[in-house]
């Protein structure tokens, strides 16, 4: 049965009513081949700037009450469904200085996070024991095990939206889109300088990082690109100690294994491994 999904748009600042079209069509025809889903409703927030989405944000996290940092500063478009219905947000400030195959991508990428994590309940998480159990035995504050888990939900459900978009048609727009995303930034590179001898920051810096990991980490499987972006994971991770790198590919080439559908299992598996696996041992050293 073919899905209407009607699209409430809201606007801040100047936006064209070119923007507003390509955002549309890129959205529609997402959904039509990203069938069967339950989406019929979907609240679409366009910014011209990045200004204007600033404040909008910090209102939103003031008014949520959100605990965990912020994370998503420099994000073109993002997806939440604080209020029950999911919403996509989009800066064209942002936007507009990248090519249009990784505009569409990004916009992709979104509308599959509404269809997969598109209520309130993919937003709001119980620590898991095992971080509960880390946050005591190396009296670590509660802001910074709720970043932890922040980070790696955000990672896990950016593998299963790309996982969907490959599986459903979208490889080349997404293999466009990752392979600038696993460029690290500035700033990933700034903080890794930072972060020298400081173990907590160390950590923070590497779960960071599982955001841009993740969403290439389904290429890992596949049989064209797989071993091309094996390459440009590995090169992305070049700045990092040979150990450090080595263990997020390692970590990342399991997630076949560790997520599956249920996304909240999928955040126990990976939050148990990567305790084990990489933050205690880092906490230990």
């Amino acid at each position: 049965m073919l899905i209407v999904v009607f699209i409430e748009v809201s606007k801040w600042g100047l936006i064209s009513n070119e923007q507003v079209n390509f955002v549309l069509e890129v959205m529609e025809e997402c959904y039509k081949r990203l069938e069967p889903h339950d989406v019929s409703l979907i609240d679409l927030l366009l910014f011209d700037t990045s200004s204007n989405l600033e404040v909008f944000i910090i209102n939103e996290y003031q008014r949520l009450k959100i605990n965990s940092q912020r994370f998503d500063e420099n994000f073109p478009a993002m997806h939440d469904a604080w209020f029950g219905t999911p919403r996509i947000i989009v800066c064209f400030e942002r936007l507009d200085k990248l090519e249009k195959i990784i505009q569409r991508a990004i916009i992709q990428h979104e509308v599959a996070h509404s269809i997969l994590h598109g209520s309130p309940l993919y937003y709001i998480f119980t620590l898991p024991q095992i971080l509960i159990q880390i946050r005591e035995r190396y009296n670590l504050s509660q802001e910074y095990v709720v970043n932890l888990l922040y980070l790696i939900s955000i990672a896990v459900k950016d593998y299963q939206v790309t996982k969907l978009l490959i599986n459903k048609g979208f490889k080349e727009d997404q293999r466009a889109y990752i392979k600038t995303l696993l460029k690290p930034s500035n700033e990933d590179l700034t903080s890794w300088i930072i972060a020298k001898n400081k173990p907590k920051i160390q950590i923070l810096c590497l779960i960071s990082r599982l955001k841009d990991l993740s969403c290439a980490a389904p290429f890992i499987m596949d049989e064209v690109y797989h071993n091309e972006i094996k390459e440009e994971i590995k090169l992305s991770l070049a700045y990092l100690p040979k150990e450090y790198a080595n263990k997020l590919f390692e970590i990342i080439s399991k997630y076949h294994q560790l997520i599956g559908d249920d996304t909240f299992k999928a955040i126990e598996n990976v939050t148990y491994t990567l305790s084990k696996e990489l933050i205690e041992p880092i906490l230990n050293s």
